[in-house]
């Protein structure tokens, strides 16, 4: 049975919206669940049989369902009329005496009460200048006023409200996929532009050094002369070959039916994309081949195309392998890993 527990954030998002539920107020995947929870329980009626949400409903049904109450059923034998109306009389006596023996009591403790607050406002105003003094002191600890303080405990509560949401976050299998891909293309956009300082930049006029103060110009700015076609074939390569080809794949090869892709199939695709890229063998023919290219005439032609295209592609791979070596295979076997337990986990 599918039980609330099991959805993801975005899939209790999706069944709020369906519903009308009001999760503004919402930031992590408790509170959603929560909420969620709470609208099944009191319109559990309005879910029939057959509906998308009644197994959902019926689960949370189940959970709120509690160990019925015992109820303590307190019998009295009466064994005849004649002994209960004795009682009843010999009670009403013993009541009659008790009140009035009350009433003296409550006049007593009246008496005293007005003597003990007599002596009570005497004994406060001696102490007042005490506890005023005491709490002085409480206030002026460093320490207890910076436990007590409310900006630490706003703070507090903001890293606990972002650890959870950091660990939603990690938790889900997409996500992981694109931090790894991020951080390859971070790694790869490193090895790829250079920097230099402004002083040895060529393409800024040397007027405008002139004016700068030389502080500037020691700072770091992108070399654009390190940009060149491999650069572009590169980056290209990379995103087709580890984005767009396994985006495509995990989106028409899906087994999970809720989400538009699969993260496991969207993994493997990348592994299986990755021993192409970085395991295919370069035999000397195509080295000999691409050195031929680099000294023939430049002339515009189909076949000048070709050869072109191929000489960018075995450039791109080269300088991958160079930046990545076996890294991306191992992330990606980690990110298909991941994305295996993820879906067993939410069968």
């Amino acid at each position: 049975m599918t039980t609330l527990s099991k959805q993801t954030k975005a899939q209790l998002a999706e069944i709020a919206a369906n519903l009308g539920i009001d999760v503004s107020g919402c930031r992590i995947k408790r509170d959603f669940y929560a909420t969620i929870k709470d609208y099944f329980q009191e319109h559990y009626d309005e879910f029939k049989p057959g509906s998308p949400y009644y197994d959902l409903a019926h689960s949370s049904r189940l959970a709120a369902a509690g160990s019925p109450k015992k109820a303590v059923v307190v019998t009295e034998e009466v064994s005849s009329e004649g002994e209960t109306e004795q009682e009843n009389t010999e009670e009403a006596k013993e009541y009659d005496n008790e009140d009035d023996e009350t009433e003296e009591e409550d006049l007593k403790k009246v008496q005293e009460s007005e003597e003990l607050g007599e002596s009570e406002e005497s004994d406060n105003a001696e102490d007042t200048p005490k506890t005023k003094d005491n709490c002085a002191l409480c206030t002026c600890s460093p320490l207890k006023s910076f436990v007590e303080c409310e900006k630490i405990a706003q703070l507090h509560a903001f890293v606990l409200e972002k650890n959870e949401e950091a660990r939603e976050y990690l938790s889900d299998p997409y996500s992981i996929n694109d931090l790894i891909f991020i951080f390859e293309s971070f790694v790869l956009l490193w090895n790829e532009l250079q920097f230099t300082q402004i002083q040895s930049a060529v393409w800024i006029p040397a007027t405008i050094k002139a004016q700068l103060p030389s502080p500037i110009l020691d700072w770091s700015i992108l070399d654009f002369s390190s940009i060149s076609t491999t650069t572009f074939a590169s980056t290209l390569l990379w995103v087709v070959s580890f984005l767009f080809v396994p985006k495509v794949f995990s989106y028409y090869v899906n087994f999970t039916y809720d989400f538009e892709y699969d993260s496991f199939t969207f993994a493997l695709a990348k592994l299986f994309v990755g021993l192409i890229v970085f395991k295919t063998q370069i035999n000397t023919t195509e080295i000999q081949r691409d050195l031929d290219f680099e000294f023939t005439n430049t002339q515009c032609s189909v076949e000048f195309l070709y050869q072109y295209t191929r000489h960018a592609i075995l450039t791109s791979v080269i300088f991958l392998r160079n930046t990545f070596g076996n890294w991306v295979l191992i992330d990606a076997i980690f990110c298909t890993l991941i994305s295996l337990y993820a879906n067993l986990a939410f069968v």
